[in-house]
């Protein structure tokens, strides 16, 4: 039985030689010198040239060699071309028959020497024909390749704007590359040089059908990189030749994550296979690996600069926040609870990751205009005067001229500005009315007042709780905007904040004494 693959490439030389051989009214076999067999008869065959002429005018082409043509009887001349090793088909004849259009005997010689080649010049076409095919359909797959490739470095270099840990973008940045390229398992070994960048784990981040102890990995990838975090040579790890390669079983690639010109850790991938078979890794997924390993390293060493400038901005705040509430020992510790409520009724209205912490910021420095007035009026135990209450008035403007300037702070500065602002209309600076007011400052309005009534003040003490809650809920002056007054009161729990006002009491009291 022939095989499939064979039958195919016989057939399409067959088509191509009846095709280039219809104009000449040439009628055209096929004979396999192996199994000495015909393997392809014209399309209208009939009995006047039988299976053991044939035969016949394969012997007498000399096993398989060209010879000249001969008349087999009055009406059919036959013309042997040998199609030795013909692509894919193995060691044939062509033999092709004319009964019209014949040339005289005299010419014959002539026009099978011209049939030959074009018999011959048609089996090369068709094979040309297909090399092309197999070219475009091989170039057609490795553009196809590439650009899954290049989409998803490009998704992977995207995300690394975005608001994640470190790990959490390794392990990401590993599953998608796993479902990418032909390797059984992918794993990042980090280093104890890697706590530079704030990352301290120990044991390797495995992905994928993962086959050694994880220990032994960790043990043999720190021998490769040695005590001096200097870049290994190679990439390409061999079985049989590296003890990596030979503990995970297969070729393993290796590329160094880097920071500060020393390898704080190592992307590794191995088990690659096609079509159930082990093969070797090629220079396109070496290429990806590479590139991967290079924005691993690039995230990793901005999230630290990132998480530094964070924490300072932090610490900055924090520090202006105590300044504030430093200057009257009746509100220590105000600016922190208001940052804690607004937070959380922020996070009960639904609001973003983002616009929850703006809320919180808002909250940190709202009352930082107070730095602008004095503290005896600050501080003053008995009722304002009216130049004293338009001083206390300027302070959200005053606020808002310290903190312009600083654009990590724009987005609360609504907040700062307008915090005072009323929903009849009668608030400060600017009296706005209703949906006018910025959500941040509705939020931080109900917040303030809410910690405000709350706590001990020099012209007072502070209200009960239940008295507190009953004020905020019948909103009869309408100060506040109702809807985040609903959520306050029925969503915000408290216990937390009483946890924080008994700590500030606390640091207060040892202050005091």
């Amino acid at each position: 039985m022939i095989e499939p693959s064979i039958q195919h490439e016989q057939d399409k030389i067959l088509n191509a030689l009846r095709h280039r051989g219809s104009p000449f009214g040439l009628e055209i076999w096929l004979y396999d010198i192996a199994t000495q067999s015909i393997i392809a008869t014209p399309v209208d065959h009939t009995d006047e040239l039988d299976d053991a002429a044939i035969h016949a005018t394969v012997s007498r082409s000399q096993s398989g060699g060209d010879a000249a043509p001969f008349q087999h009887d009055d009406n059919h001349w036959v013309f042997p071309v040998a199609l030795t090793d013909a692509r894919d088909i193995g060691r044939c004849v062509a033999i092709a028959t004319t009964t019209s259009r014949t040339p005289r005997h005299a010419d014959m010689q002539e026009f099978s020497a011209t049939l030959q080649s074009l018999l011959l010049d048609t089996v090369r076409d068709t094979a040309r024909s297909d090399d092309f095919a197999l070219a475009a359909s091989d170039l057609s797959r490795e553009l196809s390749e590439s650009y899954e490739r290049m989409s998803v470095v490009f998704q992977i270099g995207r995300s690394m704007t975005y608001s994640v840990s470190p790990i959490d973008f390794v392990v990401s940045t590993c599953e998608q590359i796993l479902a990418l390229l032909d390797f059984e398992w992918i794993a990042v070994q980090y280093f104890d040089r890697a706590a530079t960048l704030g990352i301290r784990r120990r044991a390797p981040l495995t992905f994928g059908a993962f086959p050694a102890d994880p220990m032994d990995f960790k043990r043999i990838v720190g021998d490769i990189v040695g005590p001096d975090g200097a870049r290994p040579l190679c990439s390409i790890l061999d079985l049989g030749e590296q003890p990596l390669a030979d503990l995970m079983q297969s070729q393993v690639v290796i590329n160094p994550i880097m920071h500060d010109e020393l390898v704080i850790g190592m992307l590794c991938a191995g088990g690659k296979v096609g079509e159930g078979i082990e093969i070797d890794v090629t220079s396109h997924e070496t290429q990806v690996l590479e590139v991967v390993a290079e924005l691993v390293g690039v995230f990793q060493q901005n999230a630290f600069r990132f998480a530094v400038q964070q924490s300072m901005f932090n610490g900055t705040i924090g520090a202006l926040s105590s300044a504030i509430d430093a200057k009257d020992p009746y509100t220590r510790g105000h600016s922190e609870r208001v940052a804690y409520i607004g937070k959380q009724i922020a996070i009960q209205m639904g609001l973003s990751s983002d616009d929850v912490e703006h809320v919180y910021i808002a909250g940190l420095v709202h009352d930082v205009g107070k730095i602008g007035i004095p503290e005896s009026v600050l501080c003053k135990a008995g009722p304002l005067t009216d130049d004293e209450w338009k001083m206390m008035k300027d302070h959200p403007q005053i606020g808002y001229e310290i903190l312009k300037d600083i654009p990590q702070l724009e987005p609360m500065l609504p907040g700062v500005l307008h915090h005072h602002e009323c929903w009849d209309g009668g608030g400060y600076p600017h009296k706005l009315i209703g949906d006018d007011i910025p959500p941040i400052a509705r939020i931080l309005a109900v917040a303030d007042a809410f910690d405000a009534m709350s706590s001990d003040r020099a012209y007072r003490a502070r209200r009960p709780r239940s008295v507190v809650l009953d004020i905020m809920r019948e909103n009869d002056r309408g100060q506040w905007d109702q809807d985040v007054v609903d959520v306050f009161v029925n969503n915000v729990a408290l216990h937390d904040y009483d946890e924080m006002i008994a700590r500030q009491a606390r640091v207060g009291d040892r202050f005091a004494a």
